[in-house]
């Protein structure tokens, strides 16, 4: 049944289907929404920024892996010793996940696909955490398989599972804060310019000079606590450590990411009508 036929006066009610119209059919949910998010990751700038995050970090284990140079077996957590690296590529594939939305002007399509904003926003940051966790177990059986191509002498659980653990935590968690800064600035420059600010330009606050700056502040900086958080180490000695291991490292970031997240969704909900 054409429009033209139904024009025409050629309307034949015996062969309607109340069902292709039937608004049941394409009610707004949860999972719906999570799987279009997904799909949204099928763009060819994301794609690429995951491709090559992939291929240059493969590429800079099977190296950093020479037998010459690393006589002893090697663990798993020597996979974690250039996750700052992978940082930019994981900021950039959070903020495009949502700016691309804004510079694109489709985000008012995915919010009329789904009454709810607080789903809408949920799903996207469930989808940020998924394919960046994806794009982690990828890099991670590459990283391994160039381990032991290179140097053969592999124990990859020979330092437990923590460090590779916290290594794909911290990573996503950058991902997310990273989605969440572009929810708050609606700019893909800008969301990708704050992020690596915060990140890894945070630590220049340590040239000043006072107690505060030296001892107290590096251990609250992103690239601090991602680096204790996989060392389960304290980044400064002595009396003034607050930061003792993994878990308050982490949990420390999370708080970060939870707190941006807040900020994002608060101005998605009031200013994106």
């Amino acid at each position: 049944m054409t429009t033209q036929n139904i024009s025409q006066g050629q309307f034949n009610p015996a062969q309607f289907n109340p069902v292709q119209f039937n608004p049941a059919q394409f009610k707004a949910g949860f999972i719906r929404s999570l799987i279009s998010e997904f799909m949204k990751f099928n763009s060819r700038a994301i794609i690429v920024t995951a491709g090559l995050a992939f291929f240059f970090y493969t590429v800079i284990v099977y190296m950093v892996s020479d037998p010459e140079w690393n006589q002893a077996e090697i663990t798993g957590a020597h996979i974690t010793d250039g996750w700052q690296f992978l940082t930019l590529f994981f900021i950039v594939i959070g903020a495009m996940s949502v700016t691309v939305e804004y510079s694109h002007n489709t985000m008012r399509t995915t919010m009329m696909s789904d009454p709810r904003r607080s789903r809408v926003f949920v799903a996207k940051i469930v989808a940020v955490a998924g394919f960046s966790a994806l794009l982690l177990l990828a890099i991670i059986i590459g990283a391994w398989f160039a381990m032991t191509i290179r140097h053969g002498n592999v124990n990859f659980f020979g330092d437990g599972v923590l460090p590779i653990a916290m290594f794909a935590f911290v990573l996503i968690t950058i991902a997310v804060m990273s989605a969440g800064l572009g929810y708050i600035v609606r700019s893909t420059a800008g969301a990708i310019s704050l992020m690596t600010a915060f990140t890894l330009l945070s630590d220049t606050f340590v040239l000043i000079p006072g107690t505060f700056f030296r001892e107290i502040f590096p251990q609250f900086t992103p690239y601090a606590l991602g680096t204790a958080a996989i060392a389960d180490a304290p980044i400064v000695p002595g009396d003034s450590v607050i930061i003792l291991n993994s878990w308050h490292a982490a949990g420390t970031l999370g708080l970060y990411a939870t707190i941006i997240a807040a900020l994002g969704w608060l101005l998605f909900a009031r200013r994106d009508a």
